[in-house]
């Protein structure tokens, strides 16, 4: 697994803004779904993933909170 930040106010993340951007994200995503989904964002919420960005195997994934790490965990 990847590294984070404890100290990342995650309830300030999810109130703050209706877009969210976290760059270089795809090895913590469950660990960032799951602080998102505490800190009161629906699992409904709308997830847009770009991995391997710029780079010719580029992929785009549409999803939710709810869903986006068994989409990205089944490509």
């Amino acid at each position: 697994a990847g590294k984070y930040r404890p100290e990342v106010n995650w309830n300030a993340i999810a109130r703050g803004s209706e877009t969210i951007v976290i760059y270089m994200g795809i090895h913590n995503l469950p660990y960032i779904a799951e602080q998102l989904l505490g800190a009161g964002l629906s699992e409904e919420t709308p997830v847009a993933l770009v991995r391997w960005g710029t780079r010719p195997e580029q992929e785009e994934l549409l999803g939710t909170l709810g869903t986006i790490v068994a989409q990205v965990e089944a490509t």
